[in-house]
């Protein structure tokens, strides 16, 4: 399930991205939207996916952000502890 996940989030990333004016941070939750669609997985699935998938993975490290200030639980992914807003992607350099 991880490169088929990588692969709906990089595209969901990818075409949320267009709506940032330029900033690299991009919801999770409007990745999420469609990620599960595209994979028919629901909220909950997805967060299980998506704090497994490595920062580092095929080519990319993957960014996860806090929000800058309290959100409720369900607009946000917890992961070690943390709660994330926000994700990113970056191309690494060889």
């Amino acid at each position: 399930m991880t490169k088929d996940f990588f692969k709906e989030l990089l595209e969901a990333y990818r075409i949320e991205r267009r709506n940032t004016h330029g900033s690299p941070y991009v919801k999770i939750l409007s990745v999420r939207k469609i990620v599960c669609k595209k994979l028919k997985i629901n909220h909950k699935q997805f967060e299980d996916c998506l704090i497994k998938v490595p920062f580092q993975f095929q080519g990319y490290m993957i960014y996860l952000s806090m929000p800058m200030y309290v959100m409720p639980r369900c607009r946000v992914v917890k992961k070690n502890m943390k709660y994330y807003y926000y994700i990113s992607f970056y191309k690494k350099k060889d």
